[in-house]
């Protein structure tokens, strides 16, 4: 037999049968036992001699595991019963060769766990002899099977007894200690006794479960009893998965955190529910419960109170471990909902909040216990998982940096060097944590010992033979060859300090420009491999040395491409701010230096580049320093050369992505101008060239006309040549960027036409490509918008793309739902309709088809957050509102189900303001004149869903004005103006008025809807909204504004024909005053003052109303009013009507004589002579403010007279106007002067009065005869 260990660390010969197949750890362990060696190592003795302080009992092993291998083992007497045969005492720890695979490939769980397969092989090689070992759980978290001290509560001869490992209980078995639970509820002692038996109770639970719960909570305070509940927990839970599931249910978690609380100083307990929570975490689900309970933190504050034990910080790093790593679950793939969850909750919710410290207190508990490796390989899988599982990999990270503070490296370092290390796992993972580390360090040292011998001598070479130039320029050129010959050979030299030597070489022999060449290539082809161990302050003096070597070589032209070849891979390995800041400005005058050098330029190009994709700083420094115009000019000098136009390019593209500075550089530079030069001669840079367009024109808020037509078409030539789909993609966004940028400039002619049917004729094949759409529809919209006019645009071809992408696109081809797409697409409908919409009349039917299918789709059949589709869904309102304005449009929107999809989309999308704004404006606009919307918005629910949108955004004036606009539509007749009353709409509108307040077009709007709605209201209903003071305070605050005047007006009239209640209303609430202002305001407006005069004319009816009038000084406006709109008969007839009411009030009678009312009136008689209902209204007017007058007022009124009777010469056979005049010029003769004046115009009196003489009516006969007698003698 071999005894020497294999690479694995066990037995060569304990690793194979004879028939050359894999033994398994079960017959490992039976093989090592009969031929009396150890498992691991091999050896027959357990060597102990050699080891100081430690007792020589049996030399010789007989269980397959000696001292050496397994530290734990050793007694603190060393007999030969407790050497070979102790079961009672045994600590775990995992001893699996694929540990470390298994940790550092965490996502691959489809083999079985490294931690439960170490815990088979313990529990095993614990077992003394047969009968025992099938007794025992094989599970990785059953719980262990030593003695545990718990504190002395009882007698310690009870205590070692009843704590000692128990026999496996069979069904029967279980039933009776479940049982004897049961009926000791009350006794502790018996209850600890019982539960330690459940600890191996195995597949038969037999209830225990309801048993323990119970307990655990009755005696909370015993942490005796407590622990011993967590053996059972941890026993019961250990084999079957689904029983931890259920444990964490009932309450376990809870039950075990709580114990943890209640006895934070107890470490038997706090090791116990640490075991017990770590059995538990394997099930699925109970992540969850250790989440939502602290149990995380508990088990922290678990090692932090207690890191001086050393089972605590394996007990706790197990728990830890345990709750973030996921094992493979039986019936579960790892890309499983199931599994997918738990990961979630293990690698997010339950470590996080607690992981930096958990990491800290691990590190510093490792720190006192070095010697001990079964702690340190569970706290090492948690630290290594924890590494390599961390969300954020950087050194930023807060686990990280905790880990390099806390000196885990040096743990790490010490645990691998360690002489007396007997954990191979637990090397192999500080190795493993070691190497994950050092993803973020900058020096690995353990990769050192890979180097090849073939490599190490040429590397000697150069330290023995340094001074030898001749040599060294030899070993330097195969030090090139070699590292061009394979990747392990470049990682071999950078591993051995190659790269430091080669510069070392270069310092020494800085004139030598062989050695500068080929240590410079050397360097260039090993500084491209990611193991180049050279620190940023290292990489920045080599760069000096580099550009140093440049300058003093400059004729040397291999030199300087791989001097900025070199670099070149600095930029992409290492910090561009430490390698640049002092070296910068040489890099660009070296550049400028070689223009004549096209290999040197093409590599340049690349350097500036990948500067600009590292660091936008030193992008920004490189464009200030004219790296534009060096890139320009390298296109100019070389334009035969592909290489370096295509480097230039990547430059060119890089450079005008940094900002607009930089974009409006590469203009200055002519970028523009070699960019179209290099597509035009070079079909393989078109995709890169058009790239570059598109970076220089987007978000260029430069208001300089820099696009012309020829960018234009040259774009279109580009994309009639085949392209891959990202050259189409580029050429979109150049097409959309460049129109964007010319609506900006507005001298700026481009071909609209041309390029939109462009697009569309390039994508027509592309129509699946889902990114090429929607970038080829964003171009459509942005050309559409810069269309004056649609004549010579294919509007068919259009149409016809735009319905094939949106059944394309639909959801209902296999093809994902895509909601940019279509708010494109809609968006090109959009600004098309609004250019001329007439042009779309043929197509109104596909289309409104279309946009309807999708709005449905949205609105009824996709699932997850409505606000993706709220975009697409308002651009389809506003193409729907654009196609109603045409008679066919509203005809066939409402055929094919506009009402009822409008309806469907306001009520999915309640919380998106726009989307309600929308949909109210389209059914304000289909139910304007059309008595069938109406009716059916009444059926389906869409006043109360019109309703519902004005209340869910009272301060949205957009959505307000739409919404009051579609119930004023709606107001068909009584029923439907109560019913939307009833519903809340009277009250909505009154409340827009008083929250918007500022919005004139809103108030304008709300008084017409309310006028429409108020003739049908109870009067309950209108006195509870309070509208006519919302109305009247909207009239006062919008007192310029004349439409909010006219239509306020026009709801007052409404509101006075209601009755004398509301005329009350109206003067309490101040309206007479309003009206005087509204009047004085708009004395030109004739219509506003007709609708005063007539809301006057019918609250003068009231007496009260009477006295305000007059108080308001409205006669004063009334009378100017009438002059100031002479010509309005209609004003004048209101006028007349306004001054016959309220002449019947004394005092303002009294103010009409003072205001010249009646030759106002006299005035308006003649401008309208030939009207004779207006006559005969002015000879009534003049009768009311005549009738009463005593003689001083009624002198001097010869116009009056003059007036009147002209009036009856004009309307000889107009009986009324002919009594009122005749009853007017009798009261006027009671005046001497008047009569004087009657008798002047006697002839014309008598003349007129004598047909009336013989009137049938006795009383107008009277009348005459009375004036004739007053002046004919």
């Amino acid at each position: 037999m071999d005894p020497r260990p294999d690479e694995f660390g066990g037995c060569f010969n304990l690793q194979f049968d004879k028939n050359g197949a894999i033994l398994s750890t079960k017959e490992k362990i039976s093989l090592a036992k009969k031929r009396g060696i150890c498992y691991r190592c091999g050896e027959q003795t357990h060597k102990i001699g050699l080891v100081k302080k430690l007792p020589l009992t049996n030399e010789k092993v007989y269980n397959g595991v000696c001292l050496i291998c397994f530290p734990e083992k050793r007694p603190a007497k060393g007999t030969d019963q407790e050497l070979n045969n102790d079961s009672s005492h045994s600590i775990r720890s995992s001893k699996t060769l694929f540990r470390l695979k298994a940790l550092r490939s965490s996502s691959k769980r489809n083999s079985s766990s490294s931690c439960k397969q170490s815990d088979y092989e313990i529990d095993l090689i614990d077992t003394g002899d047969d009968e025992h070992k099938s007794s025992s759980s094989l599970q990785s978290e059953q719980a262990p099977n030593q003695e545990e001290d718990f504190e002395p509560r009882r007698k310690r001869q009870d205590e070692k007894s009843m704590f000692k490992f128990p026999e496996a209980l069979n069904t029967d078995d279980a039933s009776i200690v479940v049982k004897a639970m049961h009926d000791n509820n009350g006794n502790p002692e018996i209850l600890q006794v019982k539960c330690n038996q459940l600890r191996n109770i195995g597949n038969n639970q037999a209830g225990a479960l309801n048993e323990i719960i119970p307990m655990m909570d009755k005696y909370g305070k015993d942490s005796q009893l407590q622990a011993a509940a967590c053996g059972a927990i941890w026993g019961m839970a250990a084999e079957i998965d689904g029983k931890k599931s259920e444990a964490a249910a009932a309450g376990c978690v809870h039950n075990i955190v709580s114990a943890m609380k209640n006895a934070p100083n107890d470490p038997i307990l706090l090791k116990w529910a640490c075991g017990a929570l770590s059995s538990l975490s394997h099930g699925l689900g109970v992540r969850e419960h250790i989440s939502n309970e602290g149990a995380v933190r508990m088990v922290v504050l678990s090692l932090k109170h207690h890191w001086q034990l050393q089972e605590m910080l394996e007990w706790c790093c197990r728990a830890l471990f345990n709750f973030i790593y996921v094992y493979p679950v039986e019936h579960h793939d790892e890309n499983s909902d199931v599994i997918k969850k738990e990961m979630e909750w293990a690698n997010s919710n339950i470590i996080e909040a607690e992981k930096v410290n958990a990491v800290s207190i691990v590190l510093y508990a490792m720190q006192q216990h070095r010697i001990f490796y079964t702690s340190h390989e569970w706290a090492f899988k948690f630290l290594c998982h924890v590494c390599d599982n961390d969300f954020v990999r950087d050194s930023q990270n807060p686990s990280i940096l905790r880990i390099y503070e806390e000196e885990g490296i040096e743990i790490c370092t010490t645990i691998v060097k360690s002489s007396n290390v007997s954990s191979i796992t637990t090397v192999e993972l500080a190795i493993g944590l070691l190497s994950s580390l050092l993803q973020f360090a900058e020096e690995d040292k353990y990769a050192l010992a890979k180097i090849g011998d073939h490599v190490d001598s040429i590397i000697a070479s150069l330290q023995e033979f340094s001074s030898n130039a001749f040599i060294l320029e030899r070993s330097l050129f195969l030090l090139r060859n070699l590292s061009h010959h394979s990747d392990a050979n470049r990682a071999v030299i950078n591993l051995n300090g190659g790269i430091e030597f080669v510069f070392d070489a270069m310092r020494r022999y800085a004139d030598n420009s062989l050695i500068q060449e080929y240590g410079c290539w050397t360097v260039w082809i090993c500084s491209g491999s990611p193991r180049t161990f050279l620190s940023s302050n290292e990489r920045a003096q080599e760069t000096k040395l580099v550009i140093k070597a440049m300058r003093a070589h400059s004729s040397n032209e291999n030199l300087q491409v791989a001097g900025f070849g070199i670099i070149n891979n600095f930029v992409a390995l290492a910090d561009t701010a430490m390698i640049f800041d002092s070296v910068l400005d040489d890099i660009l005058e070296i550049i400028s230096s070689q223009k004549n050098q096209s290999s040197v330029q093409e590599r340049a190009c690349q350097l500036i580049y990948n500067i600009c994709t590292k660091d936008n700083t030193k992008a920004k420094c490189i464009v200030e320093c004219g790296g534009a115009h060096l890139i320009t000019d390298a296109m100019k000098m070389f334009p035969e050369q592909f290489r370096v136009q295509q480097a230039a390019c990547r430059a060119l593209a890089a450079t005008s992505n940094v900002d607009e500075v930089s974009k409006q550089a590469v203009i200055d530079a002519g970028g523009i101008s070699v960019t179209l030069e290099a597509m035009h001669k070079y079909p393989e840079l078109r995709r890169r060239a058009l790239q570059i367009l598109s970076l220089l024109f987007l978000r260029n808020e430069t208001k300089d006309a820099i696009a012309d037509e020829n960018m234009f078409r040259a774009i279109v030539n580009a994309m009639s040549h085949p392209m891959d789909v990202t050259g189409f993609f580029y050429a979109f966004a150049a097409l959309k960027n460049l129109t964007l940028h010319c609506q900006r400039c507005s001298n700026v002619t481009f071909p609209v036409a041309l390029s939109a049917d462009a697009v569309l004729k390039a994508t027509d094949a592309l129509i699946e490509n889902k990114d090429l759409v929607l970038e080829a529809l964003g171009a459509l919209w942005a050309l559409a918008k810069s269309m004056d006019d649609l004549d010579g645009f294919g509007i068919h071809t259009l149409v016809f793309f735009l319905m094939k992408v949106i059944k394309m696109y639909r959801g209902d081809r296999g093809i994902k739902f895509n909601p940019m797409i279509y708010r494109n697409a809609f968006g090109v409908l959009v600004a098309m309709t609004e250019v001329d919409v007439d042009k779309f009349e043929t197509h109104i039917p596909e289309i409104a088809d279309g946009i309807l299918s999708i709005m449905y789709t949205c609105a009824q059949e996709l699932t997850g957050d409505p606000s993706h589709y709220s975009e697409l869904i308002s651009f389809g309102l506003k193409v729907l509102i654009n196609m109603s304005e045409l008679s066919l449009g509203k005809a066939e929107i409402i055929h094919m189900g506009g009402i009822v999809a409008t309806i469907d989309v306001l009520q999915t999308y309640q919380g998106m303001h726009e989307i309600q704004t929308l949909g109210c404006t389209l059914l304000s606009t289909l139910s304007k004149d059309n008595l069938e919307v109406s009716l059916c918005l009444f059926e389906t629910d869409g006043v109360d869903i019109i309703i519902s949108a004005m209340a869910s955004d009272p301060m949205n004036s957009d959505l307000q004005i739409s919404s009051v606009n579609t119930l004023s539509e709606l107001s068909i007749d009584d029923e439907a103006r109560e019913f939307i009353s009833r519903k809340g709409g009277l009250m909505l509108i009154t409340n827009a008025m008083k929250n918007l307040k500022e919005d004139n077009l809103l108030q304008k709007n709300a008084c017409s809807a309310l006028s429409a709605l108020v003739s049908n209201v109870p009067e309950d209903l209108l006195i509870k909204s309070q509208v006519i003071p919302t109305v009247i305070d909207s009239m006062k605050y919008h007192s310029k504004i004349l439409d909010v005047q006219l239509e306020g007006l026009i709801f007052l009239h409404t509101m006075c024909i209601k009755g004398r209640k509301f005329k009350g209303a109206i003067a309490n609430a101040g309206g007479i005053r309003t009206i005087t202002t509204a009047a004085k305001e708009h004395l030109t407006s004739s219509d506003l003052l007709v609708r005063a005069f007539k809301v006057i004319s019918t609250l003068a009816t009231l007496d009260q109303c009477q006295t305000m009038i007059s108080e308001s000084n409205f006669i004063f406006a009334l009378i100017n009013g009438m002059m100031a709109n002479i010509d309005s008969k209609d004003l004048q007839m209101q006028a007349c009507g306004a001054l016959c009411a309220l002449s019947s009030d004394p005092q303002n009678k009294n103010m009409i004589h003072l205001q010249k009312g009646t030759e106002a009136i006299v005035f308006a008689m003649r401008v309208h002579f030939d009207s004779e209902p207006f006559q005969t209204l002015a000879c009534k007017t003049i009768l009311s403010i005549t009738v009463g007058d005593n003689a001083e007022a009624s002198n001097n009124k010869g116009d009056v007279i003059d007036a009147i009777i002209t009036a009856m010469e004009k309307f000889p056979s107009v009986f009324r106007l002919q009594e009122n005049a005749v009853l007017v010029l009798q009261c006027l003769s009671e005046s001497p002067s008047n009569l004087d004046f009657m008798k002047d115009k006697s002839e014309k009196l008598v003349k007129v009065l004598h047909m009336f003489l013989s009137h049938e009516n006795p009383s107008f006969q009277d009348n005459a005869v009375s004036l004739l007698s007053q002046f004919i003698t």
